[in-house]
């Protein structure tokens, strides 16, 4: 039981259980959808199980994040950030992955120079990890250094931590945080990187729906955006970044995807 013995509930299975079950139901049921009254209740439904309520803590962040409620993000992230602090301390390595979202929350009300000395002293003690990256990028646009924060956003990309044992994918942490950006700042310069790094994040292998649901949502290029859209269309037709198409333009885009997958099969077969 590796990771009971991190979440220290070696002694009790029934318990990390629960806990094991929480975590995929939040990955499930959260990432790359619509906020969802439904999704909450199952999970409170699971968590009811065992005594452990760390996942209703990251739902309600999470949630706050999804509906923008920045204030509400701020309340029920704050103390789950610090603790994680604590823990990375601990293990030597970063595990808070609230704390570029609280940097969005205080920058999206004001009060991105009262989190600044909490960013600092974060990135003081894990300079290189993705987390303070993504954190000092916030700060850095905040403060109108528009390159500081692209630069830092390229290496939160680059070196971007493993997903293991952390509840939200860690790329998709990165293109949520220039997403936030590009929404607080409406510098082009954020909009292009979106793009740019969901395409690499596709380049790389991935078949997760959200790379091209980024790059289907914010590039302005519609061949692009066809082929984005499609692709998302086939992997997940629930990705939350496509939600904003009509019926008949996501229609036109499988039906694209599709025609282009038959021409593929047609030279393969003639080769």
């Amino acid at each position: 039981f590796r990771f009971a013995a991190e979440w220290r509930l070696q002694a009790d299975e029934k318990a990390y259980e629960g806990v094991l079950r929480d975590h995929h139901l939040f990955m499930a049921l959260f990432l790359d959808r619509p906020a969802s009254d439904e999704a909450m209740a199952l999970l409170k439904k699971s968590n009811a199980l065992h005594a452990d309520p760390s996942y209703l803590h990251v739902a309600a962040g999470y949630q706050a994040w999804q509906r923008r409620d920045y204030p509400g993000l701020i309340q029920a992230w704050a103390t789950l950030s610090g603790n994680l602090a604590n823990v990375s301390a601990r293990q030597g390595q970063s595990q808070n992955y609230p704390l570029p979202y609280l940097a969005l929350a205080h920058a999206a009300t004001g009060r991105i120079a009262d989190f600044k000395p909490t960013v600092a002293q974060y990135a003081e003690r894990f300079p290189d990890s993705m987390d303070a990256r993504l954190a000092q990028a916030v700060v850095a646009a905040a403060e109108a250094r528009p390159q500081d924060a692209e630069d830092l956003l390229w290496r939160a990309f680059v070196n971007s931590a493993s997903t293991d044992k952390r509840p939200i994918f860690s790329r998709l942490m990165v293109l949520e945080i220039t997403e936030g950006m590009f929404e607080q700042t409406r510098d082009e310069r954020f909009r292009r990187l979106l793009v740019d790094l969901a395409r690499r994040h596709q380049h790389a292998g991935s078949m997760q729906a959200y790379s091209y649901a980024f790059e289907a949502r914010y590039t302005q290029s519609a061949e692009d955006r066809r082929r984005a859209l499609g692709a998302a269309m086939y992997l997940d037709r629930r990705s939350v970044r496509i939600a904003r198409f009509g019926e008949q333009e996501r229609a036109d885009a499988v039906d694209e995807r599709l025609d282009a997958r038959v021409g593929e099969v047609a030279v393969h077969r003639g080769q």
